[in-house]
């Protein structure tokens, strides 16, 4: 069977189209993960909000890319942009909240990046329960929540235990009852061992990228890598699909850069789904659809919506 017959819809149902996932909402046009950005990737037509998890220092689980308020992103309570990030860990929920997360720091080169993201003041990290609760009421049955648990361990105290985190996370998820939904990702393959054994049930993918070079989460090219829980590539023949599978993912989240067709058609005789991150330029979304991946993540869900449309 080819690549291009083995991509699933949103129902988990074979399609030739792969899923559009909004990528931390839909920071090209809103703040990333903001309640608004995840408002537009529903309304473009997407099939699901990609958002990043972190925990703050009374448990409470909220959405937020870094394990720390950056300078790029977070004005103050004073009403005064921060000059130094501040670990999410060490602030309670109550704190978290006072912090405005709407705009870019002007002059950034975060800002240049996205000079077309829409800034709305005094916008606030919402948390994990805040975020189910806004996708239950204003997206579709079939909307997929698409949690990546952001981990590190080079440095623990940035995170509950991975047991702990791990239940939060998993405890929200029965609560609202969208198991069949939810879709959990992370570049700590720790965190994604831990919810394939609690919560069999949940689609979970394991995260790589080579391509980043001097990334702390870089897949592990020797022995002993904390990051994906000892895994290496060096065991399987520098195959990260194969890696992967063995690891016993069904899918693999991956950069795009590191893709080409035959790694796509390798990962699909191994029953691997290959979800792209983050692709934002046409010309890649329409390569990208060519070889067969089953899900792009993407700032622009809108592009890839017209695309597929067309």
């Amino acid at each position: 069977m080819s690549a291009q017959t083995k991509n699933y819809d949103s129902k988990g149902l074979q399609s030739a189209k792969p899923q559009i996932h909004g990528h931390r909402g839909a920071r090209g046009h809103f703040p990333e993960n903001t309640l608004d950005s995840v408002r537009f990737a529903i309304q473009s037509g997407a099939h699901a909000a990609e958002v990043d998890l972190c925990v703050s220092k009374d448990d409470v689980v909220v959405v937020h890319h870094d394990l720390a308020l950056s300078p790029d992103i977070a004005i103050g309570p004073d009403n005064i942009r921060i000059t130094t990030p501040i670990p999410i860990r060490k602030l309670l929920l109550r704190e978290l909240e006072r912090y405005d997360v709407g705009s870019l720091r002007p002059g950034s080169k975060y800002a240049a990046r996205f000079a077309q993201q829409k800034p709305l003041p005094r916008s606030r990290i919402p948390t994990l329960d805040q975020f189910i609760e806004y996708v239950l009421k204003f997206a579709d049955e079939d909307f997929i929540l698409n949690l990546e648990l952001k981990g590190d361990p080079d440095h623990p105290e940035l995170i509950p235990s991975p047991r702990h985190y791990v239940s939060l996370v998993l405890h929200s998820i029965a609560s609202y009852q969208i198991t069949r939904r939810t879709f959990i990702q992370s570049f700590d393959w720790r965190l994604i061992k831990l919810v394939q054994r609690q919560a069999p049930e949940i689609l979970a993918g394991l995260v790589t990228d080579l391509t980043s070079a001097g990334h702390h989460h870089l897949a592990s090219t020797g022995h002993d890598d904390p990051w994906t829980d000892g895994w290496s590539l060096a065991d399987f023949d520098n195959s990260m699909p194969l890696m992967v599978a063995s690891a016993g993912a069904p899918v693999w989240s991956t950069n795009y850069l590191d893709l080409s067709p035959k790694l796509v058609d390798e990962a699909h005789a191994l029953n691997l789904r290959v979800y792209a991150y983050t692709v934002n330029e046409e010309a890649d979304m329409k390569k990208l659809i060519e070889w067969g991946v089953d899900a792009i993540t993407t700032d622009y869900p809108d592009r890839l919506v017209k695309i597929l449309a067309a």
